[in-house]
């Protein structure tokens, strides 16, 4: 049994995560500390565990890290970084960071951390790493809806790609940020030369479901593109190509991100969609601890969009 400590669990996100680990066969959770919720249970700070969970916020300080074998992180810009200075990490112990200081390739390098975008980095997992970060909501939709093309060198010229992003997920307040996220992320498989992504991103007022648009122009033939991208995700579970329009409830309250492409003339439009605080937060984040301990990437993660 995987015993799990979370740190920042007051965070919107954790309780998500709380649900997903609760019903997680392997997983076993030990504590979750909040500084600001000490003594109170987890089912008050977060709706819909009542019943699901006795769980108490510990205090901070009272959480051994000898205690656990994976520790997910809910930290504010710079936390992170003083929390692993502050504290001697166990040798084995995984590390999750759902967090906004390790997305920083330098910051990562430093700390052993790998880029924790299952349908790119999942080898790295499964051989050895310990730690892994996720990428920001926006720009893990919007690699997602570019990799197969950035593999094949196939992104010219400018990438606009336009995110509505909802309430719940975080949002993308520096756009430049997650731009060069993005590139960078991109630029790992084949070098950009003359491509620039132009990202905007813009908040909606309600849901859960993340859209993405990205349009750029392109010479092949639409079904060779079509082909490129099942190719890349012939083996992967959770990122799925639609041959029709996807809808927002075939993707809500699942770990999947649909993606749907559609050509005119030379100028190609790749739509996905994605829950933003399941595939784009939480479901991500136990994607990369069952692939951090050599489980199946399912497990825990079977989950049916709730409404049809």
């Amino acid at each position: 049994m995987i015993k799990a400590g979370i740190i920042g669990g007051s965070n919107p996100m954790a309780g998500e995560l709380i649900r997903l680990l609760i019903n997680h066969p392997d997983v076993e959770i030990i504590w979750v500390d909040s500084a600001r919720f000490t003594g109170r249970l987890v089912s008050d700070v977060h709706h819909g565990l009542l019943g699901e969970t006795q769980l108490r916020i510990t205090p901070s300080g009272a959480n051994l890290l000898t205690d656990i074998n994976v520790l997910f992180v809910f930290r504010h810009k710079g936390q992170t970084l003083e929390w692993l200075a502050e504290h001697e990490i166990p040798e084995n112990l995984r590390i999750v960071d759902l967090s906004v200081d390790m997305r920083e390739q330098a910051n990562a390098e430093a700390h052993d951390f790998v880029y924790g975008l299952p349908e790119l980095n999942r080898k790295a997992m499964v051989r050895g790493a310990k730690r892994a970060v996720l990428p920001h909501p926006v720009a893990n939709i919007a690699e997602l809806s570019l990799l197969p093309l950035a593999k094949a060198g196939a992104l010219k010229g400018d990438v606009k790609v336009s995110v509505d992003v909802p309430p719940v997920s975080e949002q993308a307040d520096d756009e430049a940020a997650v731009a060069g996220e993005i590139t960078a992320t991109l630029a790992s498989l084949a070098p950009l030369h003359d491509c620039a992504i132009r990202l905007k991103a813009s908040s909606m007022p309600q849901g859960r479901v993340m859209t993405s648009v990205a349009e750029l122009e392109s010479g092949l033939d639409i079904g060779e593109i079509i082909m490129m991208f099942e190719d890349f995700y012939d083996d992967h579970n959770f990122t799925i190509i639609s041959h029709g329009d996807p809808l927002a409830k075939e993707v809500e309250g699942t770990n999947r991100c649909l993606i749907h492409i559609e050509k005119a003339d030379d100028r190609v439009r790749i739509t996905a969609l994605m829950d933003a605080i399941l595939k784009g937060a939480a479901g991500t984040a136990v994607h990369d601890m069952n692939l951090l301990f050599g489980l199946h990437e399912k497990v825990g993660l079977s989950l049916k969009a709730s409404v049809f």
